[in-house]
């Protein structure tokens, strides 16, 4: 005897997919400023002397290299974990998205084990 299943798409189910595929592409845009990192662009950290015709080396522009600039000042060679745990945790979250009661719990312990990772690579 088959079992039917609810395969019913609701609407939270919908919202939930949305912020998945959100969280998805802020850490790919993320990744892409941090992998695309170069010394020599303008930053927080960097002075440019002249104004005009400043090359930009990131792929995300001026936006980028600030970004970029800030999370290595702060976190250093981990910040390339950064996106890579955000990806990961958003895989996760896709793959336990029915389960009701584990997702709060697991997001938590999920989020407090990154950043003591980041803190001690970081270190």
């Amino acid at each position: 005897m088959a079992v039917k299943k609810n395969s019913e798409y609701t609407t939270e189910k919908f919202k939930f997919d949305t912020l998945i595929i959100i969280a998805i592409a802020i850490s790919a845009m993320f990744g892409m400023a941090i992998f695309s990192y170069h010394p020599d662009d303008p930053s927080f950290s960097t002075i440019v002397l002249k104004k005009d015709g400043v090359e930009v080396h990131n792929l995300l522009g001026k936006f980028g290299s600030y970004l970029a600039d800030w999370v290595i000042t702060l976190t250093g060679i981990s910040a390339i974990l950064l996106p890579i745990m955000v990806f990961m945790l958003c895989f996760q979250f896709y793959q336990f998205r029915n389960t009701k009661g584990l997702r709060g719990y697991k997001l938590i312990l999920n989020l407090f084990f990154m950043i003591l990772l980041i803190i001690s690579v970081s270190g």
